[in-house]
């Protein structure tokens, strides 16, 4: 730690470097001083216990001492309170007894970053490999070649990663073995249709290009109870880290750990624990955007936090009802009748990818060079070309750059003919993909949309009134209801010339009746949705007609075809309806 100064001293320090005077400072005391020896031979260094150790000369003694890398510390003020610092140490640029005591030279300062580092304008990628050589892989689309974490002539300093276990690049890998292996203990213990395994492969070898687009679409495994989809979250984050990560942590802890590891995987989401920090978290990492907060214990400093890394969770339930992040969501819909092995063993399999990991992610990391030089040649914009053309308005367009990111790393693995045609043709396993997710997004936005459900929830009371009338056994139950909601009905199933005020009413009027969460905050609100979702609101049956008023206002007239509505018989008892 710092060395330590008394009163006097420390006025004597303060006085000299105040008025100029920085030639013959008090150094630290000896007791401080005697703690450093001289760097111990580089044959004498050797890891124990996770912790690197030395042999030097005790220079009191001559006597053979264990030495230790020191932490750098503060070293001005010379009374500071800060502890020392763990992940730097200073570098040793004197001999002379006149200086023995620790000194720095102030140089150029390199910015240091955790798991991956892009500099996009030559289309390279460094990673942290975090071994015992330190190494890191610079990949480029010319090569790949490995050099020392804060000592190489790009100025690239890495963190050193709790998570990561240590990584050994393999030059010479055979693409092909590779993929074969991640094949049997990845995409075959999959219980997920065939081209959604294929989404997941592809997206999981995507990590090292998340720079490179602007939208990193969340992974979200959904099914039953063991359906397999927390076994595929081990399954990939065994490959990646090396071990489980699957984590249940705070949010705090997910803007964090999402700058320092390449891939965060929450493991059963459930819709009542999606808070609305939750949600903002996810928009945050998959959006790109970055994230600006107080600097703790300061009134002033603020602290940027940026998300860069890849997102999966899993849960039984749909996470959806959000269109922001719904059209930002690959969702996989896992069934374990999907299951095409006969039986699976679960640590026998995440023990042979943990010894095949090096082999498989080397493999990957000479993909990605291949893509690094498409990308380089204009083969991103191509294929953002071929999907609007092929594809149009797909609900899932927003993730077109990354979705064009993970076709290549499907094309790469092909002879020279069939990528070839593949980059003009768009290849009938990611139409398949394409057209799933359509057809799951479009199932689970109508389903989750809150104004639907509140609609067709209102419209069911309101039958629910008209029959009982009609019962004969108790008046008045539509005039309540009038009073109620405040809408006007033309027709049994027409909610006619409703202000998104009186849409906003009804909806809370609703949800205090149900004991449900109100859906909006403010008829603003429910207004600006209300305009977003009119795609998904009319894809569902319901038609929406709008207009505007003297007053400036809108006025929208909902109607609902009568099958989208249970409708209520005169003897049917009166019922509630779950939210």
């Amino acid at each position: 730690g710092t060395p330590l100064f008394s009163c006097a001293e420390l006025r004597e320090i303060y006085d000299a470097v105040g008025n100029g005077r920085f030639d013959r400072l008090l150094p630290p005391h000896a007791v401080f001083r005697d703690m450093f020896a001289p760097p111990p031979p580089p044959e004498s260094v050797r890891m124990v216990r996770g912790q690197w150790r030395g042999t030097s000369t005790d220079p009191r003694t001559g006597d053979p001492v264990e030495v230790r890398i020191p932490g750098a510390f503060c070293d001005w003020t010379p009374d500071s309170s800060q502890p020392p610092w763990t992940d730097v140490t200073y570098l040793r640029l004197y001999d002379h007894p006149d200086f023995d005591y620790i000194a720095y030279n102030d140089g150029s300062v390199k910015e240091s970053h955790y798991w991956f580092h892009t500099d996009m304008a030559s289309h390279t990628v460094f990673f942290n490999l975090n071994n015992a050589r330190n190494e890191i892989l610079k990949i480029t689309p010319d090569g790949i070649e490995t050099i020392i974490n804060g000592v190489n002539s790009d100025d690239i300093v890495f963190h050193r990663s709790p998570t990561m276990r240590p990584i050994d690049f393999i030059p010479d890998v055979n693409i092909a073995n590779a993929e074969q292996l991640m094949k049997e203990l990845i995409y075959d213990n999959l219980t997920c249709p065939a081209e959604e395994r294929v989404l997941i492969i592809t997206w999981i070898s995507c990590f090292l290009l998340l720079e490179f687009a602007g939208t990193r679409p969340l992974l979200r495994f959904e099914g039953a109870t063991h359906s397999g989809k927390s076994t595929a979250s081990k399954l990939i984050s065994a490959l990646v880290f090396g071990d489980q990560n699957l984590e249940n942590p705070t949010v705090a802890a997910n803007y964090t750990e999402g700058a320092k590891q390449p891939l965060i995987i929450i493991d059963n989401i459930k819709i009542k624990n999606a808070t609305d920090e939750l949600i903002q978290f996810l928009l945050t990492a998959v959006t790109g955007i970055v994230r600006t907060k107080r600097k703790q214990g300061t009134d002033s400093d603020t602290v940027r936090e940026s998300v860069r890394c890849l997102i999966n969770t899993s849960g039984v339930e749909p996470l959806a009802g959000l269109s922001e992040l719904t059209t930002r969501t690959l969702l996989v819909e896992f069934d374990i009748a999907l299951s095409t092995q006969g039986y699976f063993l679960e640590a026998a399999t995440l023990q042979k990818i943990l010894d095949n990991r090096n082999l498989i992610l080397s493999a990957i990391f000479r993909k990605t060079r291949m893509i690094l030089g498409l990308l380089r040649d204009g083969g991103h914009a191509r294929i953002m070309k071929l999907f609007a053309d092929e594809f149009g308005q797909h609900p899932k367009r927003r993730c077109n750059d990354f979705l064009s990111l993970m076709y290549l790393m499907l094309l790469v693995g092909m002879d020279g003919a069939e990528m070839k045609e593949y980059m003009d043709t768009a290849h009938p396993v990611f139409k398949s993909i394409l057209g799933n997710q359509q057809a799951l997004s479009e199932i689970q936005e109508m389903e989750s949309n809150s104004i639907i459900m509140f609609i067709l929830l209102i419209m069911k009371e309101r039958l629910l009134a008209v029959a009982a009338d009609e019962d004969g056994s108790a008046r008045g139950n539509v005039e309540n209801f009038n009073r109620t909601y405040g809408l006007r009905f033309t027709d049994t199933c027409i909610i006619s010339d409703a202000k998104a005020s009186d849409l906003y009413s009804a909806f809370n009027a609703l949800a205090r009746n149900k004991g449900m969460k109100p859906p909006y905050s403010s008829a603003a609100q429910l207004s600006k949705r209300l305009r977003n979702d009119m795609r998904i609101i009319e894809k569902a049956g319901l038609r929406i007609e709008q207009n505007i008023n003297r007053e400036r206002f809108s006025l929208f007239t909902i109607t609902a075809p009568p099958a989208l509505i249970s409708c209520v018989g005169k003897t049917e008892p009166r019922f509630e309806f779950e939210d």
